[in-house]
């Protein structure tokens, strides 16, 4: 099976306890990507999806001394479709 991106989301800048809406098209075998960039002093205690949590893939704190950043990348399998 082939992999095809649906949509690819616009770079988004978030205060703290501020959510987003996504949409997921209703194709079948959904995955939905959520990469997030912060600064090392940014705590994620979770990320969800239509009040389900997604599963951490991966965290990776880069950088030096004083720009130190930390990429975390989660996904949910199947998400419900629509705006959330």
């Amino acid at each position: 099976m082939a992999v095809t991106l649906d949509t690819k989301g616009a770079t988004l800048h978030q205060s703290s306890g501020v959510g987003y809406s996504i949409s997921v098209a209703s194709n079948s075998n959904r995955m939905l990507v959520v990469c997030l960039q912060l600064p090392s002093s940014a705590v994620v205690t979770s990320v969800t999806y239509d009040g389900v949590a997604m599963t951490q893939l991966d965290f990776e704190e880069t950088g030096g001394d004083i720009d130190n950043t930390r990429f975390a990348t989660y996904y949910i399998l199947g998400p419900s479709t629509g705006a959330n």
